[in-house]
């Protein structure tokens, strides 16, 4: 009798498995079928893509145009090419002379020396001393420095 059981309830097993199977074969097609109109969808868009690709290739192909300095930036050139070459003789001529190091709570009134080291900067030469002002032309161009800082 016990063996009777055992084969009526695998054979309800298999009747669930037969419905089950029906209604995954179901939705298997459903999704094949939305997987085939995206698919489509996609390879339109990719097409659409690839022309436009081509027409962004002929845009970018001709050279780029150089741009135009404005008055102000070629003053801006002139003026650093005569700092520069202002630089060079000013290090020729007072190249045996002692160096200061530059230190902000000094000051450079009273000095005769031109000639600055700063730790950032590097070598400059002093062009005018203000009250507590220094404007020093340095390789990179003029700075004002700060003196007798207190």
């Amino acid at each position: 009798m016990a063996d009777k059981k055992k084969k009526k309830t695998t054979s309800k097993k298999v009747t669930s498995k037969k419905t089950t199977s029906k209604k995954t074969a179901t939705k298997q097609k459903k999704k094949t079928v939305a997987k085939k109109a995206t698919s489509k969808k996609t390879v339109a868009t990719q097409k659409k893509k690839t022309t436009s690709k081509k027409v962004t290739s002929k845009k970018s192909s001709p050279k780029e145009k150089k741009k135009r300095k404005t008055k102000q930036e070629i003053e801006i050139e002139k003026n650093r090419t005569k700092e520069i070459e202002e630089y060079k003789k000013m290090s020729e001529k007072y190249k045996d002379e002692k160096s200061i190091n530059y230190n902000m709570k000094n000051n450079y009134q009273d000095t005769n020396t031109l000639k600055l080291k700063h730790k950032n900067f590097g070598l400059g030469f002093i062009r005018k001393k203000y009250n507590n002002l220094l404007e020093v032309l340095f390789e990179d161009g003029v700075k004002l420095l700060i003196s007798n800082y207190r």
